[in-house]
């Protein structure tokens, strides 16, 4: 496994914590305080990545495009059952 980068969180007046979030990191971990452990520390390590995320969303828009365009020819009907299978894993 690899290591987690060190997070330094900024405590004002130009002084760093590892413990205390900047006030970004603060409005985030209050707002998924409620979640479970795992799915905090998956928020926080997404949120120091963000390209990762940008990079995600835009291949998940160019699968959803590519789809839409080969069901396209099809009748609604079609269309909709399509989109219902493809909710499926297949493997």
């Amino acid at each position: 496994m690899g290591s987690r980068p060190h997070r330094v969180y900024s405590t004002g007046a130009g002084q760093s914590d590892a413990n205390t979030p900047a006030n970004g990191d603060r409005e985030i971990t209050s707002s998924i305080a409620t979640y479970t452990t795992d799915l905090r520390s998956a928020v926080l390590m997404w949120r120091s990545t963000p390209h990762v995320l940008v990079k995600l969303e835009r291949i998940q828009a160019r699968s959803s495009q590519s789809f839409q365009d080969l069901i396209s020819g099809y009748p609604r009907e079609e269309q909709a059952k399509f989109y219902e299978l493809s909710r499926f894993p297949t493997g």
